[in-house]
């Protein structure tokens, strides 16, 4: 079901976008040194004939290599403000921030059946005993059904810059880093370290319109709720 430009239908962030996305943030560097490593040995195994050159690069390759890759996913993955990513969700755009409406899948069994009736059956659906065969047809599928199991709100206040990837952007979360008095001030500043991002598809919206406002929206802290009084001040 499509909504409007202040929420997004239910959808998620597929898995090798999300690997592939948490690895451009956090692991360019490690991923250019690691393959640059396994290169030069295979190179020096190869020139030099010494299996030793070769064999240690096959274990950076198969061990090192998947062992940082499960780091990367303890470390990032399993944090809250990025995991949701992967779960069925929503996004909707209200006074106080964006709300994650994260979603269970349910699945109910669906039979039905289809039976011929007697005075429609022609001369082909008689057997040699003259008795009606009865036609049966069963379509049994998933009817893919939503609930709602969890919400949480991100504040405006933490939303930072964006980079465009698989056909949507990517939002990053950052954590304020304040004191109390500048807070009371009205005067914060962003962490420079992003806890998280919120994955924003253009597929999840009816128009490519309804994206680029959601985008705007959240830029520019307003609402579509706010009435035109509250806006002016």
């Amino acid at each position: 079901m499509e909504k409007s430009a202040s929420e997004s239908s239910i959808f998620k962030m597929p898995q090798g976008a999300f690997m592939g996305y948490l690895a451009f943030k956090h692991a360019v560097i490690a991923a250019i040194i690691a393959g640059i490593a396994v290169l030069a040995l295979a190179g020096i195994g190869v020139a030099s004939t010494d299996l030793r050159f070769i064999i240690l690069s096959l274990m950076a390759l198969f061990i090192l290599i998947p062992m940082g890759a499960a780091m990367l996913y303890i470390n990032y993955a399993l944090n809250p403000e990025i995991a949701f990513n992967t779960l069925p969700h929503s996004l909707k755009l209200t006074q106080e921030g964006v709300i994650v409406e994260i979603f269970e899948v349910c699945k109910a069994s669906r039979l039905e059946e289809e039976e011929p009736e007697a005075n429609e059956l022609s001369e082909d659906a008689l057997n040699n005993d003259g008795n009606a065969v009865a036609g049966k047809r069963k379509n049994e599928g998933p009817d893919i059904s939503y609930s709602p199991v969890a919400t949480k709100i991100i504040p405006y206040n933490r939303i930072g810059k964006y980079d465009v990837i698989n056909g949507g952007v990517c939002v990053s979360i950052h954590r304020r880093n304040q004191s109390l008095e500048e807070s009371e001030k009205g005067n914060s500043k962003l962490d420079k370290t992003a806890r998280g991002f919120i994955y924003i598809p253009m597929k999840a919206f009816e128009r490519k319109e309804n994206f680029e406002d959601f985008l705007k929206t959240i830029y520019n802290n307003q609402t579509p709720f706010l009435s035109k009084e509250s806006s002016a001040k």
